[in-house]
């Protein structure tokens, strides 16, 4: 039986207020879906014909001052907004099923205060809180622009909204309400209410029955009914109490020194050292557990692998969810995948086997077996997409081009969940991918099939408003269906509109005819030359960002004033698998590195060094140059460095000049070359000192170095860390704990600890207190009094209200922060993935502040999606 229950309101705000406050609110519903727009507007009837289904987020910049009318989807709740223009009221409502509805109503809720806090008139407004039935009122909150107040009708229902008004006012005195003005408030009002309004418990439970169960754990997995907890599955949990019952994580409570996992009391667990690790393992001072059940005793060195969902190890043997791998082998166990997409498929392998969620594959080679991009890999003898070999692909010549595409010189794939195709007629040279479009020379492929009768020369799939639509001049189509539009005079909109002036399309369907000049002109859009106007056929792109426009050349959107644009090109290399675009150019007079002039080179001799071991799949675009005078990295001259001197070292991207070592343009000195040679892996050593790759490590005796993991090396005194970053750069940090009873923290192996103090790679985190430490991701730790990102101590940060916003982007409402950086943002902000982030002015990527946003592929793919 589902217990649904209803919050109705009607704002008495102005239009023009209730506009503001949803262009200040697209990026805050960005997870709804918009329908149904019937409406008696004049915009929405002239150009969209009056209905329109698409992601709101979408177009929500586009229609923020001209919709009057929508309704919002979250799952199964629907939430209904109607702005009356005769009365000039919003009306608001949402419907919650309180099995599945408990977050929505905190989000809801929060919407609803966000909007009345546009208001700027003294009439009272009245939001009603019922069961189904519209008579049923339990609650009625009254709202004025000064605040809220809460009238209790009757106490049958099991939701407490009264704290709510806490929250309001504090976020009105502190005058932040309008920073929260994105889906971010949902993550703070959830927070505060489960996590810091502890008294809201008793209220919950007091007020709950069988009828109307009320979520008590932050994770929804456990309820009440007002005397028994409850699973989610709806199974009581036996002698647990509601007042005292803590979630632990993933399906795990506890209550009076026992624990639980769903229903099930686990016998014998300790409370006391109960630890939840992840993927349904924990493990406490005795045992370690998968989804409940006790799997070994070994909980000391029990560890779970970070990637790879379900692998565990006690140094003996190995475990996929649970359950035993025979013949195992944990020593020389590993996991390949390609951490750069959090959904991408892992390969395991030993000495023995090749696995792939528990399962051994024998066809893979154990010992060759690695991850060449997303759900991508290859072997000694084979490519294979998973585990299904792309056996017409080199692998000594294979290139990932995307996470679907894969090609080698003759050859190319696609390949998704549903299977692979084998591209017919392909042209490889120079094959450009975009999601599931490629496109050669000739043809234009989406899945990997061709698309009848377009001309790929003439077909362009990476226009900065690109969103589906396909022209060459002689045929329109959005993706594969074919457009009935003229492709002369016919151009691609924003968010899945195009027009060829006289009709209007959305995803290749005609919405209106009429004349459209206007709307192409109010959506077309380039980088403005100030002195001249220009067409698309004056911009012509060079590649890695750099274009020519008329008769100057910009980096991005930065002029460079001495170049010369009739000599001026890119410096290419020549690699066995084809040449490279670098970000060197040159052109008569002078040689650039991105937008700097590198006024110290030598044009006739400038030339870019390629590492003999350089892969093309692998390896960032080759950063060192020399010329007759000098050597460089990224445009910047290395100092001390005679350039005739310069040759490969044995170590990847490193080079050797005379005695010097030259690492990502810094200079290693006083390196025995004579007796430098591995250990293991990437640790080297001289019989004076330990290297990690090129950089030298203190403290460890090079004579009895021991290597615990790919982050750890120790001797018999110090132990240190390394880590090599995403841009290659190297860190080796020498510390010596208590050896005795120190560990690694195996959720983040970059956290280690002792009896006495805890570490971030390496480095003590001072004045932390070990008594109320609480790990809360990203690498940002939690005592009772700070909030700290690795060692570092984010000073003045609320730990009342710290929030992880997503990619180390985090936020206490009043300060932004990337890892330990605080940001200068002008609203809350919101994290786009893949490091990038926007507070709506500016754009950030991993914190680094972007001049030019839109010459980020990614950034003008997230802007466009949601229209296939």
């Amino acid at each position: 039986m589902e217990n649904n229950w209803i919050i109705t309101a009607k704002i008495h705000i102005s239009e023009a207020d209730f506009k503001l406050w949803l262009a200040s609110s697209a990026k805050f519903t960005t997870h709804a879906e918009l329908f149904n727009c019937d409406s008696d507007d004049p915009f929405v009837n002239i150009l969209l014909g009056g209905s329109i289904k698409a992601t709101y987020g979408s177009i929500a910049k586009f229609f923020a001052n001209e919709l009057s009318e929508m309704i919002l989807s979250f799952d199964r709740e629907s939430l209904l907004l109607y702005y009356n223009n005769i009365s000039s009221t919003l009306n608001f409502a949402f419907e919650i099923n309180r099995y599945n509805g408990f977050n929505t109503a905190v989000y809801n809720t929060a919407l609803l205060l966000s909007i009345t806090s546009f208001k700027n008139n003294d009439k009272a407004d009245f939001c009603l809180i019922s069961s189904k039935e519209f008579a049923n009122i339990c609650y009625a909150i009254e709202i004025t622009k000064n605040g809220i107040k809460i009238i209790k009708i009757n106490s049958q229902n099991a939701v407490i909204p009264h704290k709510y008004s806490l929250i309001y006012d504090m976020l009105h005195k502190e005058n932040t309400l309008q920073n929260y003005m994105q889906k971010d408030l949902y993550n703070l009002f959830y927070n505060f209410i489960t996590k810091r309004l502890k008294t809201d418990l008793e209220d919950i439970i007091l007020f709950s029955s069988p009828e109307h169960p009320a979520v008590i754990t932050p994770d929804a997995k456990y309820k009440t009914d007002g005397r028994h907890v409850i699973t989610d599955k709806g199974e009581i949990v036996p002698n647990a109490s509601p007042a005292t019952f803590t979630s632990l994580g993933v399906g795990y409570g506890a209550d009076n020194g026992k624990v639980f996992y769903g229903s099930m009391e686990i016998e014998n667990a300790d409370s006391a050292t109960f630890f939840v690790l992840n993927y349904g393992y924990a493990k406490d001072k005795s045992y370690a557990y998968y989804n409940g059940e006790p799997i070994c005793k070994l909980s000391c060195n029990f560890r779970v692998f970070k990637q790879g969902d379900g692998y565990a190890t006690d140094n003996i043997n190995v475990y996929y969810k649970g359950i035993f791998l025979e013949n195992s082998n944990p020593m020389a166990f590993r996991l390949t995948g390609d951490n750069n997409f959090p959904e991408a498929e892992y390969l395991a392998a030993d000495n023995i086997y090749t696995y792939i969620n528990g399962e051994s594959i024998e066809y893979i080679d154990n010992e060759t077996v690695i991850s060449i991009g997303k759900n991508f890999f290859k072997d000694k003898n084979n490519v294979y997409y998973l585990t299904t070999p792309l056996d017409m692909i080199n692998p000594d010549e294979a290139r990932v081009l995307n996470e679907y595409y894969i090609a080698d010189k003759t050859k190319a794939y696609f390949c998704d969940s549903k299977g692979v195709v084998l591209l017919e007629n392909v042209n490889t040279i120079g094959l450009q991918v975009r999601s599931r479009l490629a496109v050669d020379n000739t043809h234009v492929f989406f899945k990997g099939s061709i698309i009848e009768g377009l001309d790929g020369a003439k077909v362009d799939i990476h226009s900065d408003n690109f969103s589906g639509y396909l022209n060459d001049g002689s045929l329109v189509y959005y993706y594969t269906n074919k457009v009935d539009a003229d492709p002369v005079t016919f151009k691609a909109l924003d968010f899945g509109y195009g027009s060829d002036g006289k009709s209007l399309f959305f995803k290749g369907k005609i919405v209106k005819q009429g004349n459209f000049q206007s709307v192409i002109s109010l959506f077309d859009s380039s980088i403005t030359d100030t002195s001249n106007t220009f067409s698309d056929d004056d911009v012509i792109e060079l590649g890695n960002s750099y274009k020519r426009i008329k008769n100057k050349i910009y980096y991005s959107s930065i002029l460079l004033e001495n170049a010369d644009a009739d000599t001026f090109k890119i410096i290419y290399v020549n690699t066995p698998k084809g040449d490279i675009a670098t970000f060197y150019a040159k052109d008569k007079n002078n040689v650039y590195y991105k937008e700097r002039l590198i006024q110290q080179a030598d044009i006739s001799s400038f030339a870019i060094l390629l590492h003999p071991d350089y892969d093309t799949i692998v390896d960032y675009t080759p950063k060192t140059a020399v010329d007759s005078k000098y050597a460089y990295y990224k445009g910047s001259i290395i100092p001390d460095i005679n350039p005739a001197t310069v040759y490969p070292f044995t170590i990847h991207r490193a080079w050797q000049a005379e005695t010097n070592i030259i690492y990502k343009g810094k200079v290693i000195k006083n390196i025995d070359l004579y007796n430098f040679h591995r250990i293991e892996g990437d640790i080297y050593t001289d019989n004076k000192r330990v290297y990690y790759k090129i950089l030298p490590i203190e403290n460890i005796n090079p004579s009895k170095v021991v290597i615990l993991s790919n982050n750890y090396i120790k001797d018999d005194n110090a132990l240190c860390y390394l880590e090599e970053d995403w841009e290659g750069y190297l860190t080796a940090n020498s510390f010596m704990p208590h050896i005795n009873s120190f560990d690694i923290l195996s959720e983040n192996s970059a956290f280690s600890f002792d009896r006495y103090k805890i570490y971030f790679k390496g480095q003590e985190i001072s004045d932390i207190d070990l008594n109320s430490i609480n790990m809360i991701g990203d690498n940002y730790l939690q005592d009772k009094d700070n909030i700290y990102c690795g060692n570092i101590k984010l000073e003045n940060a609320d730990t009342a209200y710290f929030m992880l916003l997503g990619d180390g982007y985090a936020s206490d409402g009043k300060n932004t922060y990337y890892q330990a950086k605080q940001l200068n943002t002008k609203n809350m902000l919101h994290v786009l993935g893949s490091g990038y982030a926007t507070d709506g002015t500016n754009f950030w990527l991993y914190g680094s502040t972007l001049s030019n946003p839109y010459e980020h592929q990614y950034i003008t793919d997230i802007l466009g999606q949601g229209f296939m």
